[in-house]
């Protein structure tokens, strides 16, 4: 043979394992026996070279191979293939359908190529393996004793440095004498028992893990999906039994983390102090502290293995908590959630009583979100939320401080968010025009597995003599605003007036055609300011509310900044101020004291017109 193509050997009993031109070998092949007999007494094999194409991955045969078949036997002489800078070898005899006594040895192979050499379904990995191997025993009780290291493996995009293992086992399950796992910045050994099912699938498990004490920052290497950041310290020494998708746990850990965050949360937890220890197979919670913010977690518990896979009862509280995950921005919060169930099937039922937050309105809300990737097969929870005032709605067009009470509930697919807020003081603005809120109302439910609230806003301003109110009305995805003024105006004038200040046809006619459509332009630019980098600055000052725009003046050309911030003095008292802070401009003040019973005295002044107005209003609550 000189090049020959023996792919049709494989595909001749019904095995597509290799393309055309896939199995390429020169050397010569020995056959005897009789023609109507499908197998030949005796085969001797002996190739030169060997050539073995699987997609773009190229083996080579590293030395010459020999293969004898007599007595229904097959002897491996010699058989080393060489992908790369890797070497496979295999030497033994096995006698097809009864036996086999094979030695593997492989260094630095590709753990890809072999997967592709084997035809191995949905393999996704690699790395570079060196192993002793030793196949034996009957065919159907076939046992494999192995020594084994896998250096950079890489499985789902993400590389473990290196794993080393002694295994023993058959179809029924393998002994796992010793398994070193090393990670980027720490490392843990395993060893134990993993029993088959008739699938080969893991169906019982007896492991005994051990994790010395070394630093967490592989948490979010390995698990972004749940964990953002983390530094400090854990030490495990742990026993899983029984189901390996629901193991029963016993055994110690200890985990000391600098900060902890998970994902989506912009604040990590920090001074995170995490002890347990089992005794008769109920795990005991005995330490769980946590700051987040100003504030502190704590909490306890046990989950007990004697009756059920983990019945779970666990409690957690927290004081002046500082929270920021997503749009949400908490501060000085408090918490109480109380954990029943079992740890694979937990059920969370919490209040949370919130006197200082922010959300930002954005789009993203509407969506629906992924589902919660965790280790529970089922999770339900339940939180009852209280915001008495101070919690400040911010988006292009809105800036509101509302209260009420609201419950969010869910499972792992789905959420629900049920109750509502109304509006304290706000403002709306459109066509870079203020309006000061009069009622406001948000109301959730109705929708799952979306925040789109319905949503309410009847609010007023003033363009020299004329009265406008705005009213926003229905879902925020598609709410319908409606606008209207005293004196009345027709629908076209009145958004002229917004945008410019005067009529329709007093506008085209006094204007040239640029500022025409710059002050237009300067609109639409300038709507998104404050949603941009309000929360951040507002942060930073520590303050309650902060919105940021511009105003066009028709005399320059121009656009001046505007800005609105307030912050609360202690419980009853709002200071504010809103103007362009340029030298003449008109400038505000505001004062509000809030008195028993709902009662508000609003005091303002007005520079440089030196104008002073004091007001009393009521404040219903409607929930």
């Amino acid at each position: 043979m000189n090049q020959v193509d023996l792919s049709f050997v494989s595909e001749f009993y019904g095995l597509k394992t290799f393309d055309y031109g896939g199995l390429v070998a020169t050397g010569k092949c020995q056959m005897q026996g009789y023609l109507d007999s499908m197998t030949p007494d005796s085969i001797n094999l002996n190739l030169e070279s060997l050539r073995i194409q699987k997609e773009s991955d190229v083996i080579i045969s590293n030395r010459p191979i020999e293969v004898i078949y007599q007595n229904d036997v097959v002897e491996i002489r010699s058989l080393e293939l060489k992908y790369r800078q890797g070497i496979l070898g295999i030497e033994g005899v096995f006698s097809p359908g009864k036996n086999a006594a094979l030695m593997l040895n492989g260094r630095n192979f590709s753990v890809k190529a072999l997967g592709r050499l084997f035809d191995l379904p949905n393999w996704n990995y690699d790395g570079s393996l060196s192993a002793e191997a030793r196949l034996y025993g009957e065919i159907g009780q076939i046992r494999l004793k192995a020594s084994a290291m896998i250096e950079e493996f890489v499985a789902g995009g993400k590389k473990v440095p290196e794993i080393k293992a002694r295994i023993d086992g058959d179809r029924s399950g393998i002994d796992i004498a010793e398994a070193h796992v090393k990670l980027n910045s720490t490392s843990f050994n395993l060893k134990g028992r993993v029993d088959f099912d008739q699938l080969f699938s893991p169906a019982n498990i007896n492991l005994h893990l051990f994790i010395p004490e070394g630093p967490i920052t592989d948490l979010a290497v390995y698990l972004p999906e749940v964990f953002r950041e983390a530094s400090g310290t854990v030490k495990a020494d742990l026993t899983l039994a029984g189901n390996p998708i629901s193991p029963e746990i016993a055994g110690d850990m200890h985990l000391v983390a600098e900060e902890l965050a998970f994902s989506n949360m912009r604040k990590p937890l920090t001074r995170v102090d995490f002890l347990i220890s089992t005794d008769n197979r109920v795990i005991n919670i005995d330490r769980l502290e946590a700051n987040l913010g100003r504030g502190k977690l704590s909490g306890s518990g046990q989950v007990d293995f004697r009756d059920s896979m983990g019945s779970i009862t666990a409690s957690i509280s927290g004081q002046k908590l500082d929270l920021s995950f997503m749009n949400l921005e908490i501060n000085n919060a408090s918490a109480a959630v109380a954990i029943k169930g079992d740890l694979y099937n937990p059920v969370l039922n919490g209040k949370v009583f919130v006197p200082r937050g922010r959300f930002n309105l954005t789009s993203d809300l509407l969506s629906k979100p992924k589902p919660i990737n965790f280790i529970f097969n089922t999770l339900k929870y339940h939180f009852d939320v209280e915001v008495p005032r101070n919690f400040w709605l911010k988006s292009a067009f809105l800036n509101s401080e509302m209260r009420g009470k609201f419950s969010i509930s869910g499972d792992l697919e789905n959420f629900n968010i049920d109750g509502g807020v109304s509006c304290v003081q706000g403002k709306l603005y459109f066509k870079q025009r203020q309006f000061v809120i009069e009622t406001g109302e948000i109301k959730f439910g109705g929708v799952d597995n979306s925040f789109d609230p319905q949503i309410y806003v009847k609010s007023e301003g003033q363009i020299q003599s004329t009265k406008v109110f705005l009213t926003l009305q229905g879902r925020v995805s598609s709410f319908t605003p409606q606008i209207y003024s005293t004196p009345p105006m027709e629908e076209g004038d009145l958004l002229a007036l917004l945008t410019l200040g005067r009529d329709l046809n007093s506008a085209m006619h006094s204007d040239s055609k640029e500022l025409f459509e710059t002050e237009i332009l300067e609109g639409l630019k300038n709507s998104y300011i404050s949603a941009l980098i309000g929360s951040t600055i507002s942060t930073a000052l520590n303050l309650d509310e902060l919105f940021l725009s511009s105003l066009f003046d028709r005399t320059s050309g121009k656009s001046r900044a505007f800005i609105r911030v307030g912050k609360y003095i202690g419980k009853n008292i709002f200071m504010a101020y809103e103007g362009t802070m340029e030298q003449g401009q008109d400038e505000s003040y505001i004062f509000e004291y809030r008195l028993p019973k709902g009662f508000v005295v609003n005091i303002e002044f007005k520079e440089p017109v030196k104008e002073q107005r004091i007001g009393v209003r009521y404040d219903w609550k409607f929930w």
